[in-house]
């Protein structure tokens, strides 16, 4: 029974590095700066594009799932920034629009897409959110498997919309923006 058991644990440690590996090979990149955080100051109701590219280094084509949610601060000490779920899509994921949640890229492959950003009227404040993106898995590695392990990536996104002075009367701290963002 050990045996069974030792053997199937490291059958799945060895799916998992295998699952981890495709996404090793995928990048995403936004077209605007390096950074792995993008900054927005819009208005209510102005359409913004939000461009980004998709890399796939690897020998083999991949299949990346996109999706852009809300982002908050942890709960700690360092009160670093996070992504929530695919579920949690209270204030920032609803407001994007116009994006491919899946891709195919072939092997080496570099594609730059656009989504669209817009908030409604009387919506001033500040937004935290991501963009998620994982490698959908195009072969079934075993039938009748009662568990997975999504392994993802993400790049964060804060907007401040509407005007600055209306979202400090709100309470909303500003003091992560500059005049140069």
């Amino acid at each position: 029974m050990k045996k069974l058991l030792g053997l199937v644990s490291f059958l799945l440690i060895a799916w998992w590095f295998a699952a981890a590996d495709d996404l090793a090979y995928v990048s995403l990149e936004y077209c605007d700066t390096q950074e792995n955080i993008l900054q927005y100051q819009i208005d209510p109701e102005v359409e913004t594009g939000i461009c980004y590219t998709l890399s796939n280094g690897s020998r083999n084509p991949v299949t990346v799932k996109l999706s852009f949610v809300d982002g908050t601060f942890t709960n700690d000490q360092r009160q670093n920034k996070a992504c929530l779920s695919d579920a949690d899509t209270e204030n920032f994921w609803r407001y994007v629009t116009a994006y491919d949640e899946l891709i195919t890229l072939n092997p080496w492959e570099a594609i730059k897409k656009e989504a669209k950003l817009m908030y409604p009227k009387d919506m001033d404040g500040l937004y935290y959110g991501c963009i998620v993106y994982s490698v959908v898995e195009q072969k079934e590695v075993w039938q009748g498997i009662s568990f997975s392990i999504l392994m993802r990536r993400a790049k964060f996104i804060d907007v401040i919309v509407g005007d600055p002075s209306n979202a400090k009367e709100r309470g909303i701290a500003l003091g992560d923006f500059t005049d140069e963002d």
